[in-house]
Order: C-alpha cells, then structure tokens, then sequence
C-alpha cells in the first residue's frame, strides 16, 4: 500500500498533536520545545519535535536551546521525523545521542479478522479502571504518564475491555477529519494471548471509520513484536520516527 505525500503529512501532524496535546509548546529556533512539569521524567513529555529547515542554518543556537529549555532535566530529547533536516540528525549522533527508532503504520482499508465477544466499554479520561491499567502498565512511573492522559482530557476516546469485571487492556483513538490515531494499546500480560488486543483494534477500527475516519495510523517501536500483530490485521508501513536521547548531568 502508498500512501500519498499528503496523507503522509497528515499523519505526521496527527502524531505531532499527539504530543502537544499533553504538553506546553514553545517555538524555538523553528522547532516545538515541549515541556509538562508533571513527568519530569519521561521524554514523550519533555523533548524536541517538528524540527524544520532553517534549523541547521545555526545548529550551534540549536544545541545551546536544548541545554537552555531542558537545563533543569537529566536529559536531552530530540523526535525527529521525515521533514527533519538531515545535519541536525547528524549532529544529535555526533554528540553522543543514542538513537530509538519508531514504526509508523498505517491503513486505508478496514482491519482484517475477527474476534470472540468481549466486554468492551467507553470510560471517560479521568476513570479508575484507566488509571488502574495505566498504573500496571507503568508501574513505578505511572503517576507521571496518567498526568499525560488529563492534559489530554476526552481529546482521545478511551476503550477498556473487562473480564470478569476487571478491566484488562485498553486503547485510545482520536478522529480528526478522515484520519484516526490509535494509542496506548495494552494488555495486563496475565490476559495476553486470548484475542484481547484485536478486539480492542477492531472496536476501535469501527468507531472510528463510523465516525468518518477513512485512513487508520499508529505509532509502535520499530523493535516491539506488536508489529507484527498490527501488519497481520492490515497496518501497511508508512515511515519512521526516531527519538534521540542522552543522559546529562541536571
């Protein structure tokens, strides 16, 4: 499957509002500085992104607004994606950035299989049964990322599945025009391998597409085996992101 260059653009603007949406942006040097002071720990909550040309045209002014914005942090974070200028890339390396890659997929086509009955529910952002799943899923840090999940507020719908009462995975999707981002897919590893996780996708497939979405796209670690998983229901490749951090001294 292709996807156009604007859909491709779409996507990228989707993922982007993903972030922003949980944090206080910035604009600097031609890029978004984002920070929340409630996950001072987490880089999807404090880092660089929609790095842009004219960004390399002074790299040094570059580095030094990292230091500057991050100062008080034990780390530097840079998400670079495909506008990104190929020297600023270069750069974060040469400085001694590790560098984690992501896999962006997407679907223009419903998703593929079909799943037992299970007991899923719409709970709003603020529920205990999220905050209980979020809190096995992240355990020691969990606090910081349910902070991510209330600056976001209803912007995502969240779906829970249930077994016996518990709540047992979830996943949350946004629609935005003919586009709709999944995220935070997870199971309680207890529960896994038992059909859990495509019915949550499929769910959310059809809300999504009922409610106009035309294209489906998500993020996952290029290195998770859930790609797996996301190809055999129909996910396509579409491109990468990457996510370059370093541990300083705050």
């Amino acid at each position: 499957m292709q996807f156009s260059t604007t859909q491709l653009a779409w996507i990228q603007a989707m993922l982007d509002d993903y972030a922003l949406l949980a944090t206080d942006a910035v604009d600097r040097c031609g890029s978004m500085f984002l920070r929340n002071a409630d996950a001072p720990t987490r880089h999807l909550a404090n880092h660089v992104r929609r790095v842009r040309h004219g960004a390399e045209d002074d790299i040094e002014a570059f580095m030094a607004a990292l230091d500057d914005h991050y100062g008080d942090l034990g780390f530097r974070a840079v998400v670079t994606d495909w506008f990104t200028p190929p020297p600023i890339e270069a750069r974060l390396l040469a400085d001694g950035y590790e560098c984690t890659t992501n896999l962006v997929l997407a679907t223009d086509a419903p998703l593929r299989g079909a799943t037992s009955e299970v007991d899923i529910r719409t709970v709003p952002h603020d529920s205990a049964d999220l905050a209980a799943l979020v809190e096995v899923d992240e355990t020691d840090v969990w606090r910081e990322w349910w902070a991510l999940e209330q600056r976001r507020g209803d912007a995502y719908t969240h779906l829970v599945a249930f077994e016996d009462g518990l709540p047992v995975g979830r996943l949350a999707y946004r629609v935005k025009g003919v586009l709709a981002n999944l995220e935070t897919l997870f199971v309680r590893p207890e529960h896994r391998h038992r059909g859990l996780a495509t019915a949550l996708l499929l769910r959310a497939d059809a809300e999504a597409r009922t409610a106009g979405a035309t294209t489906l796209c998500l993020l996952t670690r290029a290195d998770q085996t859930a790609k797996d998983l996301y190809r055999r229901l129909g996910f396509e490749p579409a491109f990468t992101t990457r996510l370059y951090h370093r541990t300083v001294e705050a």
